[in-house]
């Protein structure tokens, strides 16, 4: 889940400008080849948007090896760049 706060903790500020928790989060979907190139771009797209972070989604036609060695590691690289954008990655 991506909300940190409860509904009690919501300000009028909140509104005007929601912390990443509140903001758009989409289904990212991976159905092709994903590189590192890719993960970067969509980031600065996503967060260019406005969203506050996105949850991957595997799908038919990824061209990575599910779950092996480099898909973990193009997930934690993905994380990793979340984080560093202020987002959220689930």
């Amino acid at each position: 889940m991506l909300y940190t706060k409860s509904r009690t903790e919501l300000s009028a500020e909140d509104f005007r400008n929601p912390p990443v928790c509140y903001r758009g989060a989409p289904f990212w979907s991976w159905n092709c080849l994903i590189t590192r190139e890719m993960i970067d771009e969509q980031i600065r797209c996503f967060r260019k948007m406005g969203m506050g972070g996105f949850h991957i989604h595997v799908r038919v036609g990824l061209k990575n090896q599910y779950l092996d060695e480099d898909f973990l590691e193009l997930v934690c690289y993905c994380d990793q760049k979340a984080r560093e954008n202020g987002m959220l990655c689930g």
